[in-house]
């Protein structure tokens, strides 16, 4: 079974949520296994990040895999919702601050991260330095279908955490972004091209 509760007024695309959370519990055979996920604030997202890890800043996704593992330094330790089904196992549960995804500079980063790391261009490094005319672009209409996926993109990053997947060095980072970015291309959801700069 599958839980989403979003805590905020932003609008969430549910039907999406399930459907992805679905074929991904079908893909690593775990159709067993039960998912929460809370969409929450800016300052909730702080909080909690503070609590578990340790870092007193927001932040876009955390994971509590339901075996219990620790995050950071603290052990939550998790019962499954009241509102999802008692049989089958609970996977865990994950919370999304998608706040994050509506900062410029935060979610260029991600998509810069997502087309190095997948091969779809090789910059000499992640830095994002975007002229001003670019970065308005980004800001339009336009974007909305970037931030989309990279909302998308987030879930399935901390569904990838839930069965174990870990981000802590370079190399683990590398292999969750390749791993979220074939996923939902396989479900046809493809990462946007970022748009070149006008030279001067």
């Amino acid at each position: 079974m599958i839980e989403i509760n979003n805590t905020t007024k932003q609008s969430l695309d549910e039907r999406a949520f399930h459907y992805i959370i679905k074929e991904f519990l079908r893909f690593f055979k775990k159709l067993d296994h039960s998912v929460s996920v809370a969409v929450i604030g800016a300052a909730r997202m702080k909080s909690l990040n503070n609590h578990y890890r340790g870092v007193n800043k927001t932040t876009d996704v955390l994971s509590f895999p339901g075996n219990s593992a620790p995050v950071g330094g603290r052990r939550r330790t998790l019962e499954k919702p009241a509102g999802l089904s008692q049989g089958g196992k609970y996977l865990g549960e994950i919370l999304l601050n998608i706040s994050e995804v509506k900062k410029t500079s935060q979610y260029l980063g991600l998509l810069k991260e997502i087309q190095v790391f997948t091969g779809r261009n090789k910059p000499a490094g992640l830095k994002v330095n975007l002229k001003p005319n670019l970065k308005s672009s980004l800001r339009s209409g336009a974007s909305n279908k970037a931030r989309q996926y990279l909302v998308y993109f987030l879930l399935v990053h901390g569904l990838l955490h839930l069965i174990g997947q870990d981000d802590h060095s370079v190399s683990g980072r590398r292999r969750m972004i390749r791993q979220g970015q074939k996923f939902l291309s396989l479900l046809g959801y493809e990462p946007p091209v970022l748009p070149k700069a006008s030279r001067p």
